[in-house]
């Protein structure tokens, strides 16, 4: 009897103790899904970081690179704005030796006319 009271001691004892380790089995099991929620959490964060980086880094290269081609088309023009401005100025600088010149043929045949009166 007293060998079964001990017996039933001991395997109270073990019970608890494995209700214990149950416990804090289960506890550990909470914990690590926690901080494997967390870690989760943290890993899409900064992928997504990571991705928003990257996308506004290839923005920012298009558009440089549309600013670029931008520029190069506006100093085409201006280059091409420029030589049709030369052009203009030449033209002028012709029309008004033709008009001296037509001035100076008028005068000749004036001042001849009225000679010749």
């Amino acid at each position: 009897s007293k060998q079964l009271g001990a017996e039933r001691t001991a395997e109270t004892g073990l019970e608890r103790a494995l209700v214990g380790l149950r416990t804090q089995l289960a506890n550990k099991s909470t914990d690590l899904s926690q901080k494997e929620s967390a870690w989760s959490t943290a890993r899409e964060e900064l992928r997504a970081a990571f991705e928003s980086e990257h996308a506004t880094r290839i923005a920012k290269e298009r558009g440089l690179s549309q600013l670029s081609h931008g520029l190069a088309d506006a100093l085409r023009s201006l280059s091409q704005s420029q030589k049709e401005r030369d052009s203009a100025v030449v033209a002028e600088s012709s029309c008004h030796q033709e008009v001296a010149q037509v001035k100076r043929e008028l005068n000749l045949t004036l001042t001849s006319l009225l000679e010749s009166r």
